[in-house]
């Protein structure tokens, strides 16, 4: 992940690992929902998602997002898990 937010105190960030690599103009959409509670940036097939508070006090809806990416095309997890993941292979365990 190149994508590194400065997380604030309570602040929560997703990657959301989108099936197939959205086009320019999804690219562009998804960054569009961003609001003052929600940052959505994509790379590749990736979107990291900075959200201020926790994930169930979104902004962006379920409907929003599908009418975007498609309707379960893409999981999402909490940044950390995947970067504990990458640390876990980097150190050869």
């Amino acid at each position: 992940m190149t994508t590194t937010f400065a997380l604030g105190t309570g602040d929560t960030y997703f990657v959301a690992f989108v099936k197939e690599r959205p086009s320019a103009g999804q690219a562009k959409a998804l960054e569009a929902l961003s609001n003052d509670f929600d940052m959505l940036v994509v790379q590749g097939r990736d979107v990291h998602w900075l959200m201020h508070g926790r994930s169930i006090e979104t902004r962006i809806t379920t409907k929003a997002w599908d009418a975007i990416v498609g309707r379960h095309r893409s999981t999402s997890r909490n940044a950390t898990r995947p970067r504990r993941l990458m640390e876990r292979m980097q150190a050869g365990g």
